[in-house]
């Protein structure tokens, strides 16, 4: 190791890149469950420790760039070791101090071939793509435009406009490329061989997909429109945010900070999921916060039940950030361009989602109508605080059902309503319905 360590510190590092290891092994078995949440907690915490013990001994473990970036937040915060990414970091650091020292990003706006074939023209497509500071270019005769580092949205509309089938996976592989440019340094040629690569991957798929009488005219019928036209979509709001600058001066800090925490934990409960969408997307609209993924309405329940495990996580951390949320889960038509949302799907979950007098999430009609199931642990049926329609019981995220020593998690929570103070009358009956939410929920046996 180009780090020596002390024997307190070597203890931790043991433990961290055993933590790591069976992680790893989680996550290729698509266990996104709270055991594997715990454990990667577990690992960022000791992280953190030794993080602080070589720090304390100026020996500050050095990270990428773009990985303060990725978590907003100091290397140094109790959480930013919260994600697998950072930890692999460190434990490069203490094996080589020079392993995650920064190279020139050579290829910032420069163009790129990337031919893929089109069953539909029968013939190879040159989709010309510049990287970018934020992502890529897309440069093609149909749709043209700036998209992210996953290649959202502009390179599936074209996909998706000339019928092109693409591996599922594929925008993670697109991002990872970005980045491997952008922290090492890789040239123009290194650059177009890789996306060349991903071109090739595409047109494999494109020319493997079914064909013959009983597939002819697939792309044209309504499953290919569901698959662009309907969404699982999330509204969750803040409670309190108008005047919330007087009790907390960084709450516009702080509510980048969880958006980008809910993406992390985002990418790993989509990776769970085989489904024909592609990523669950993450967009704020002042102290709104929308989740969607497009997907089929035969994935629908399982994309429902994505987004209720999501907000199982999202609750409680946002009232210990001191933003609490609550908020509606839908199913429907939508079309979305930027930060503009419309459809069925928006509309029913932006009119229910501030309903409810309290910190919570519940399914919309057109999402209980597909879950049509008490069996999952991440629901249960309740009467939430809405006063139009008093007696009514709804499908409610589960938030507290994992909790162990109950009483104590309660007595946490009151604290932190204390700290959201001044409790007003308004206020006071949020909490309460809240407090009775977690008497009434069946803990989990």
């Amino acid at each position: 190791m180009n780090i020596k360590l002390k024997p307190d510190e070597e203890k931790f590092r043991k433990e961290i890149r055993a933590q790591l290891d069976k992680v790893n092994d989680l996550l290729k078995e698509h266990r996104v469950d709270d055991e594997v949440q715990k454990l990667i907690e577990s690992m960022g915490d000791n992280a953190h420790k030794l993080h602080m013990l070589l720090q304390n001994r100026n020996l500050k473990p050095q990270h990428h760039s773009y990985m303060k970036k990725n978590r907003e937040m100091e290397e140094d915060d109790p959480q930013f070791y919260y994600h697998v990414h950072p930890v692999e970091d460190l434990l490069a650091y203490i094996k080589d101090k020079n392993a995650n020292d920064e190279t020139e990003d050579q290829t910032i706006g420069l163009e790129f071939d990337f031919c893929v074939y089109s069953n539909s023209w029968g013939h190879e497509n040159n989709y010309r793509i510049k990287r970018t500071k934020d992502g890529w270019y897309v440069n093609f005769l149909s749709i043209s435009g700036n998209c992210d580092k996953r290649g959202n949205p502009v390179l599936y509309e074209n996909f998706n406009h000339d019928s092109i089938q693409y591996p599922n996976d594929f925008g993670s592989w697109l991002e990872w490329l970005w980045d491997q440019a952008a922290s090492k340094g890789l040239s123009k040629d290194e650059v177009q061989t890789a996306l060349q690569e991903l071109a090739d991957w595409v047109s494999c798929t494109e020319k493997n997909a079914p064909s013959g009488i009983i597939w002819d005219g697939y792309c044209e019928t309504p499953v290919k429109e569901e698959s662009i036209n309907t969404v699982v979509i999330t509204f969750l709001d803040v409670l309190g945010w108008k005047g919330i600058y007087h009790r907390k001066t960084d709450s516009i800090a702080t509510l980048k900070r969880f958006i980008e925490e809910i993406r992390s934990q985002a990418s790993i409960y989509r990776g769970s999921i085989e489904l024909n969408s592609k990523t669950i997307e993450v967009r704020s609209i002042s102290d709104t916060i929308v989740l969607f993924t497009p997907c089929l309405k035969k994935d629908a329940l399982k994309v429902i039940d994505m987004h209720g495990m999501l907000c199982k996580w999202i609750i409680p951390r946002s009232i210990e950030l001191e933003i609490p949320v609550r908020g509606a889960i839908s199913f429907g038509e939508f079309d979305t361009v930027d930060n503009i949302f419309v459809g069925k799907a928006v509309d029913e979950a932006a009119t229910w989602h501030e309903l409810a007098d309290w910190i919570g999430v519940i399914l919309t009609p057109s999402a209980e109508y597909i879950l049509q199931s008490d069996n999952s642990e991440c629901w249960v049926k309740y009467n939430p605080p809405i006063k139009a329609l008093p007696g009514i019981k709804f499908q409610c995220v589960n938030w507290t059902i994992d909790w162990e020593l109950r009483e104590k998690k309660i007595e946490r929570l009151k604290e932190k309503f204390c700290q959201l103070g001044p409790i007003i009358p308004e206020i006071a009956g949020k909490f309460a319905n809240t407090l009775k939410f977690i008497e009434c929920a069946n803990p989990k046996t």
